[in-house]
């Protein structure tokens, strides 16, 4: 990486946190671009921008342009600024912590729900190039996987739109369906968990508030549930399913449906990642 732009190699056996920002540029015929930031508040952000406007997946390769450290709370922003042409509109797409090292050959990074990449120096042009692979989710010993990584997608029931993408967490293992998203301190936007064939659900070790989205056997939203964080594993209340079709579930962020403009009757698509 080059001298003076990059995080140091203190920094990198801690936690970095890292937001991945969509943003569409007016003056550019509203074309959008994601920038993929990572680092901590004392050196700021490591900037990369993304032209395809997503993290690659499993096996593929996009350019990723180096750009300028950014300000440390702007992993936070979103909205838009500037009129006319000069406006430019920025969404969180998602958003959590990650670790990152260096091998020698490249830069290595692993999200916290197991996805990893690999950015690699392109050596030729005079611009600061990389490559971005993706190495799909760490490998475990057979015998020792808990949990499957998906691309989903909820579309809309009427007009068959995409309404949002995400990532899912598909718990496989019964000890990954005990334990659910309990011991995370939070759960960004753009990524879920998915259990099939459950119907009671509590928040044991859920420090944060979340939505449940019941779907039936075809992934067709049937409710969604509002669940409250729990400080104390005192006491939880068992979400169950009100509607009889609801046989498999979605734990999503809070607020996420509505700012999504998903409801029931829509539907969640989900393949191999």
């Amino acid at each position: 990486m080059p001298d003076g732009r990059h995080i140091s190699d203190e920094a990198l056996a801690e936690a970095l946190d890292y937001v991945l920002q969509k943003h569409t540029q007016a003056s550019k015929g509203g074309r959008s671009h994601a920038d993929f930031r990572f680092g901590n508040v004392l050196e700021g952000l490591e900037s990369y921008a993304l032209p395809k406007g997503r993290l690659p997946d499993r096996g593929e390769k996009l350019l990723a342009v180096n750009t300028e450290i950014h300000p440390y709370g702007y992993r936070l922003f979103h909205g838009s600024w500037g009129k006319g042409r000069g406006r430019n509109d920025v969404e969180i797409l998602e958003s959590g912590t990650l670790n990152a090292e260096d091998d020698g050959t490249g830069r290595l990074v692993e999200l916290q729900d197991g996805r990893r990449f690999k950015f690699v120096k392109v050596r030729r042009g005079g611009k600061d190039n990389w490559v971005l692979v993706g190495l799909g989710p760490a490998v475990k010993a057979a015998g020792e996987k808990d949990c499957n990584f998906l691309h989903g997608r909820f579309v809309d029931c009427r007009t068959g739109q995409t309404l949002a993408n995400l990532c899912i967490i598909q718990a496989v293992s019964a000890k990954a369906f005990k334990k659910g998203l309990g011991g995370r301190t939070n759960l960004p936007f753009g990524l879920g968990m998915l259990f099939t064939n459950s119907n009671g659900f509590w928040m044991k070790g859920v420090p944060f508030d979340l939505e449940l989205v019941r779907l039936d056997g075809d992934f067709r939203i049937t409710e969604i549930q509002k669940m409250r964080r729990s400080f104390f594993d005192i006491k939880l209340p068992v979400y169950r399913a009100k509607d009889r079709h609801s046989v498999h579930a979605i734990e999503v962020p809070a607020g996420y449906c509505e700012a999504k403009g998903i409801k029931p009757g829509d539907i969640l698509r989900a393949g191999k990642a």
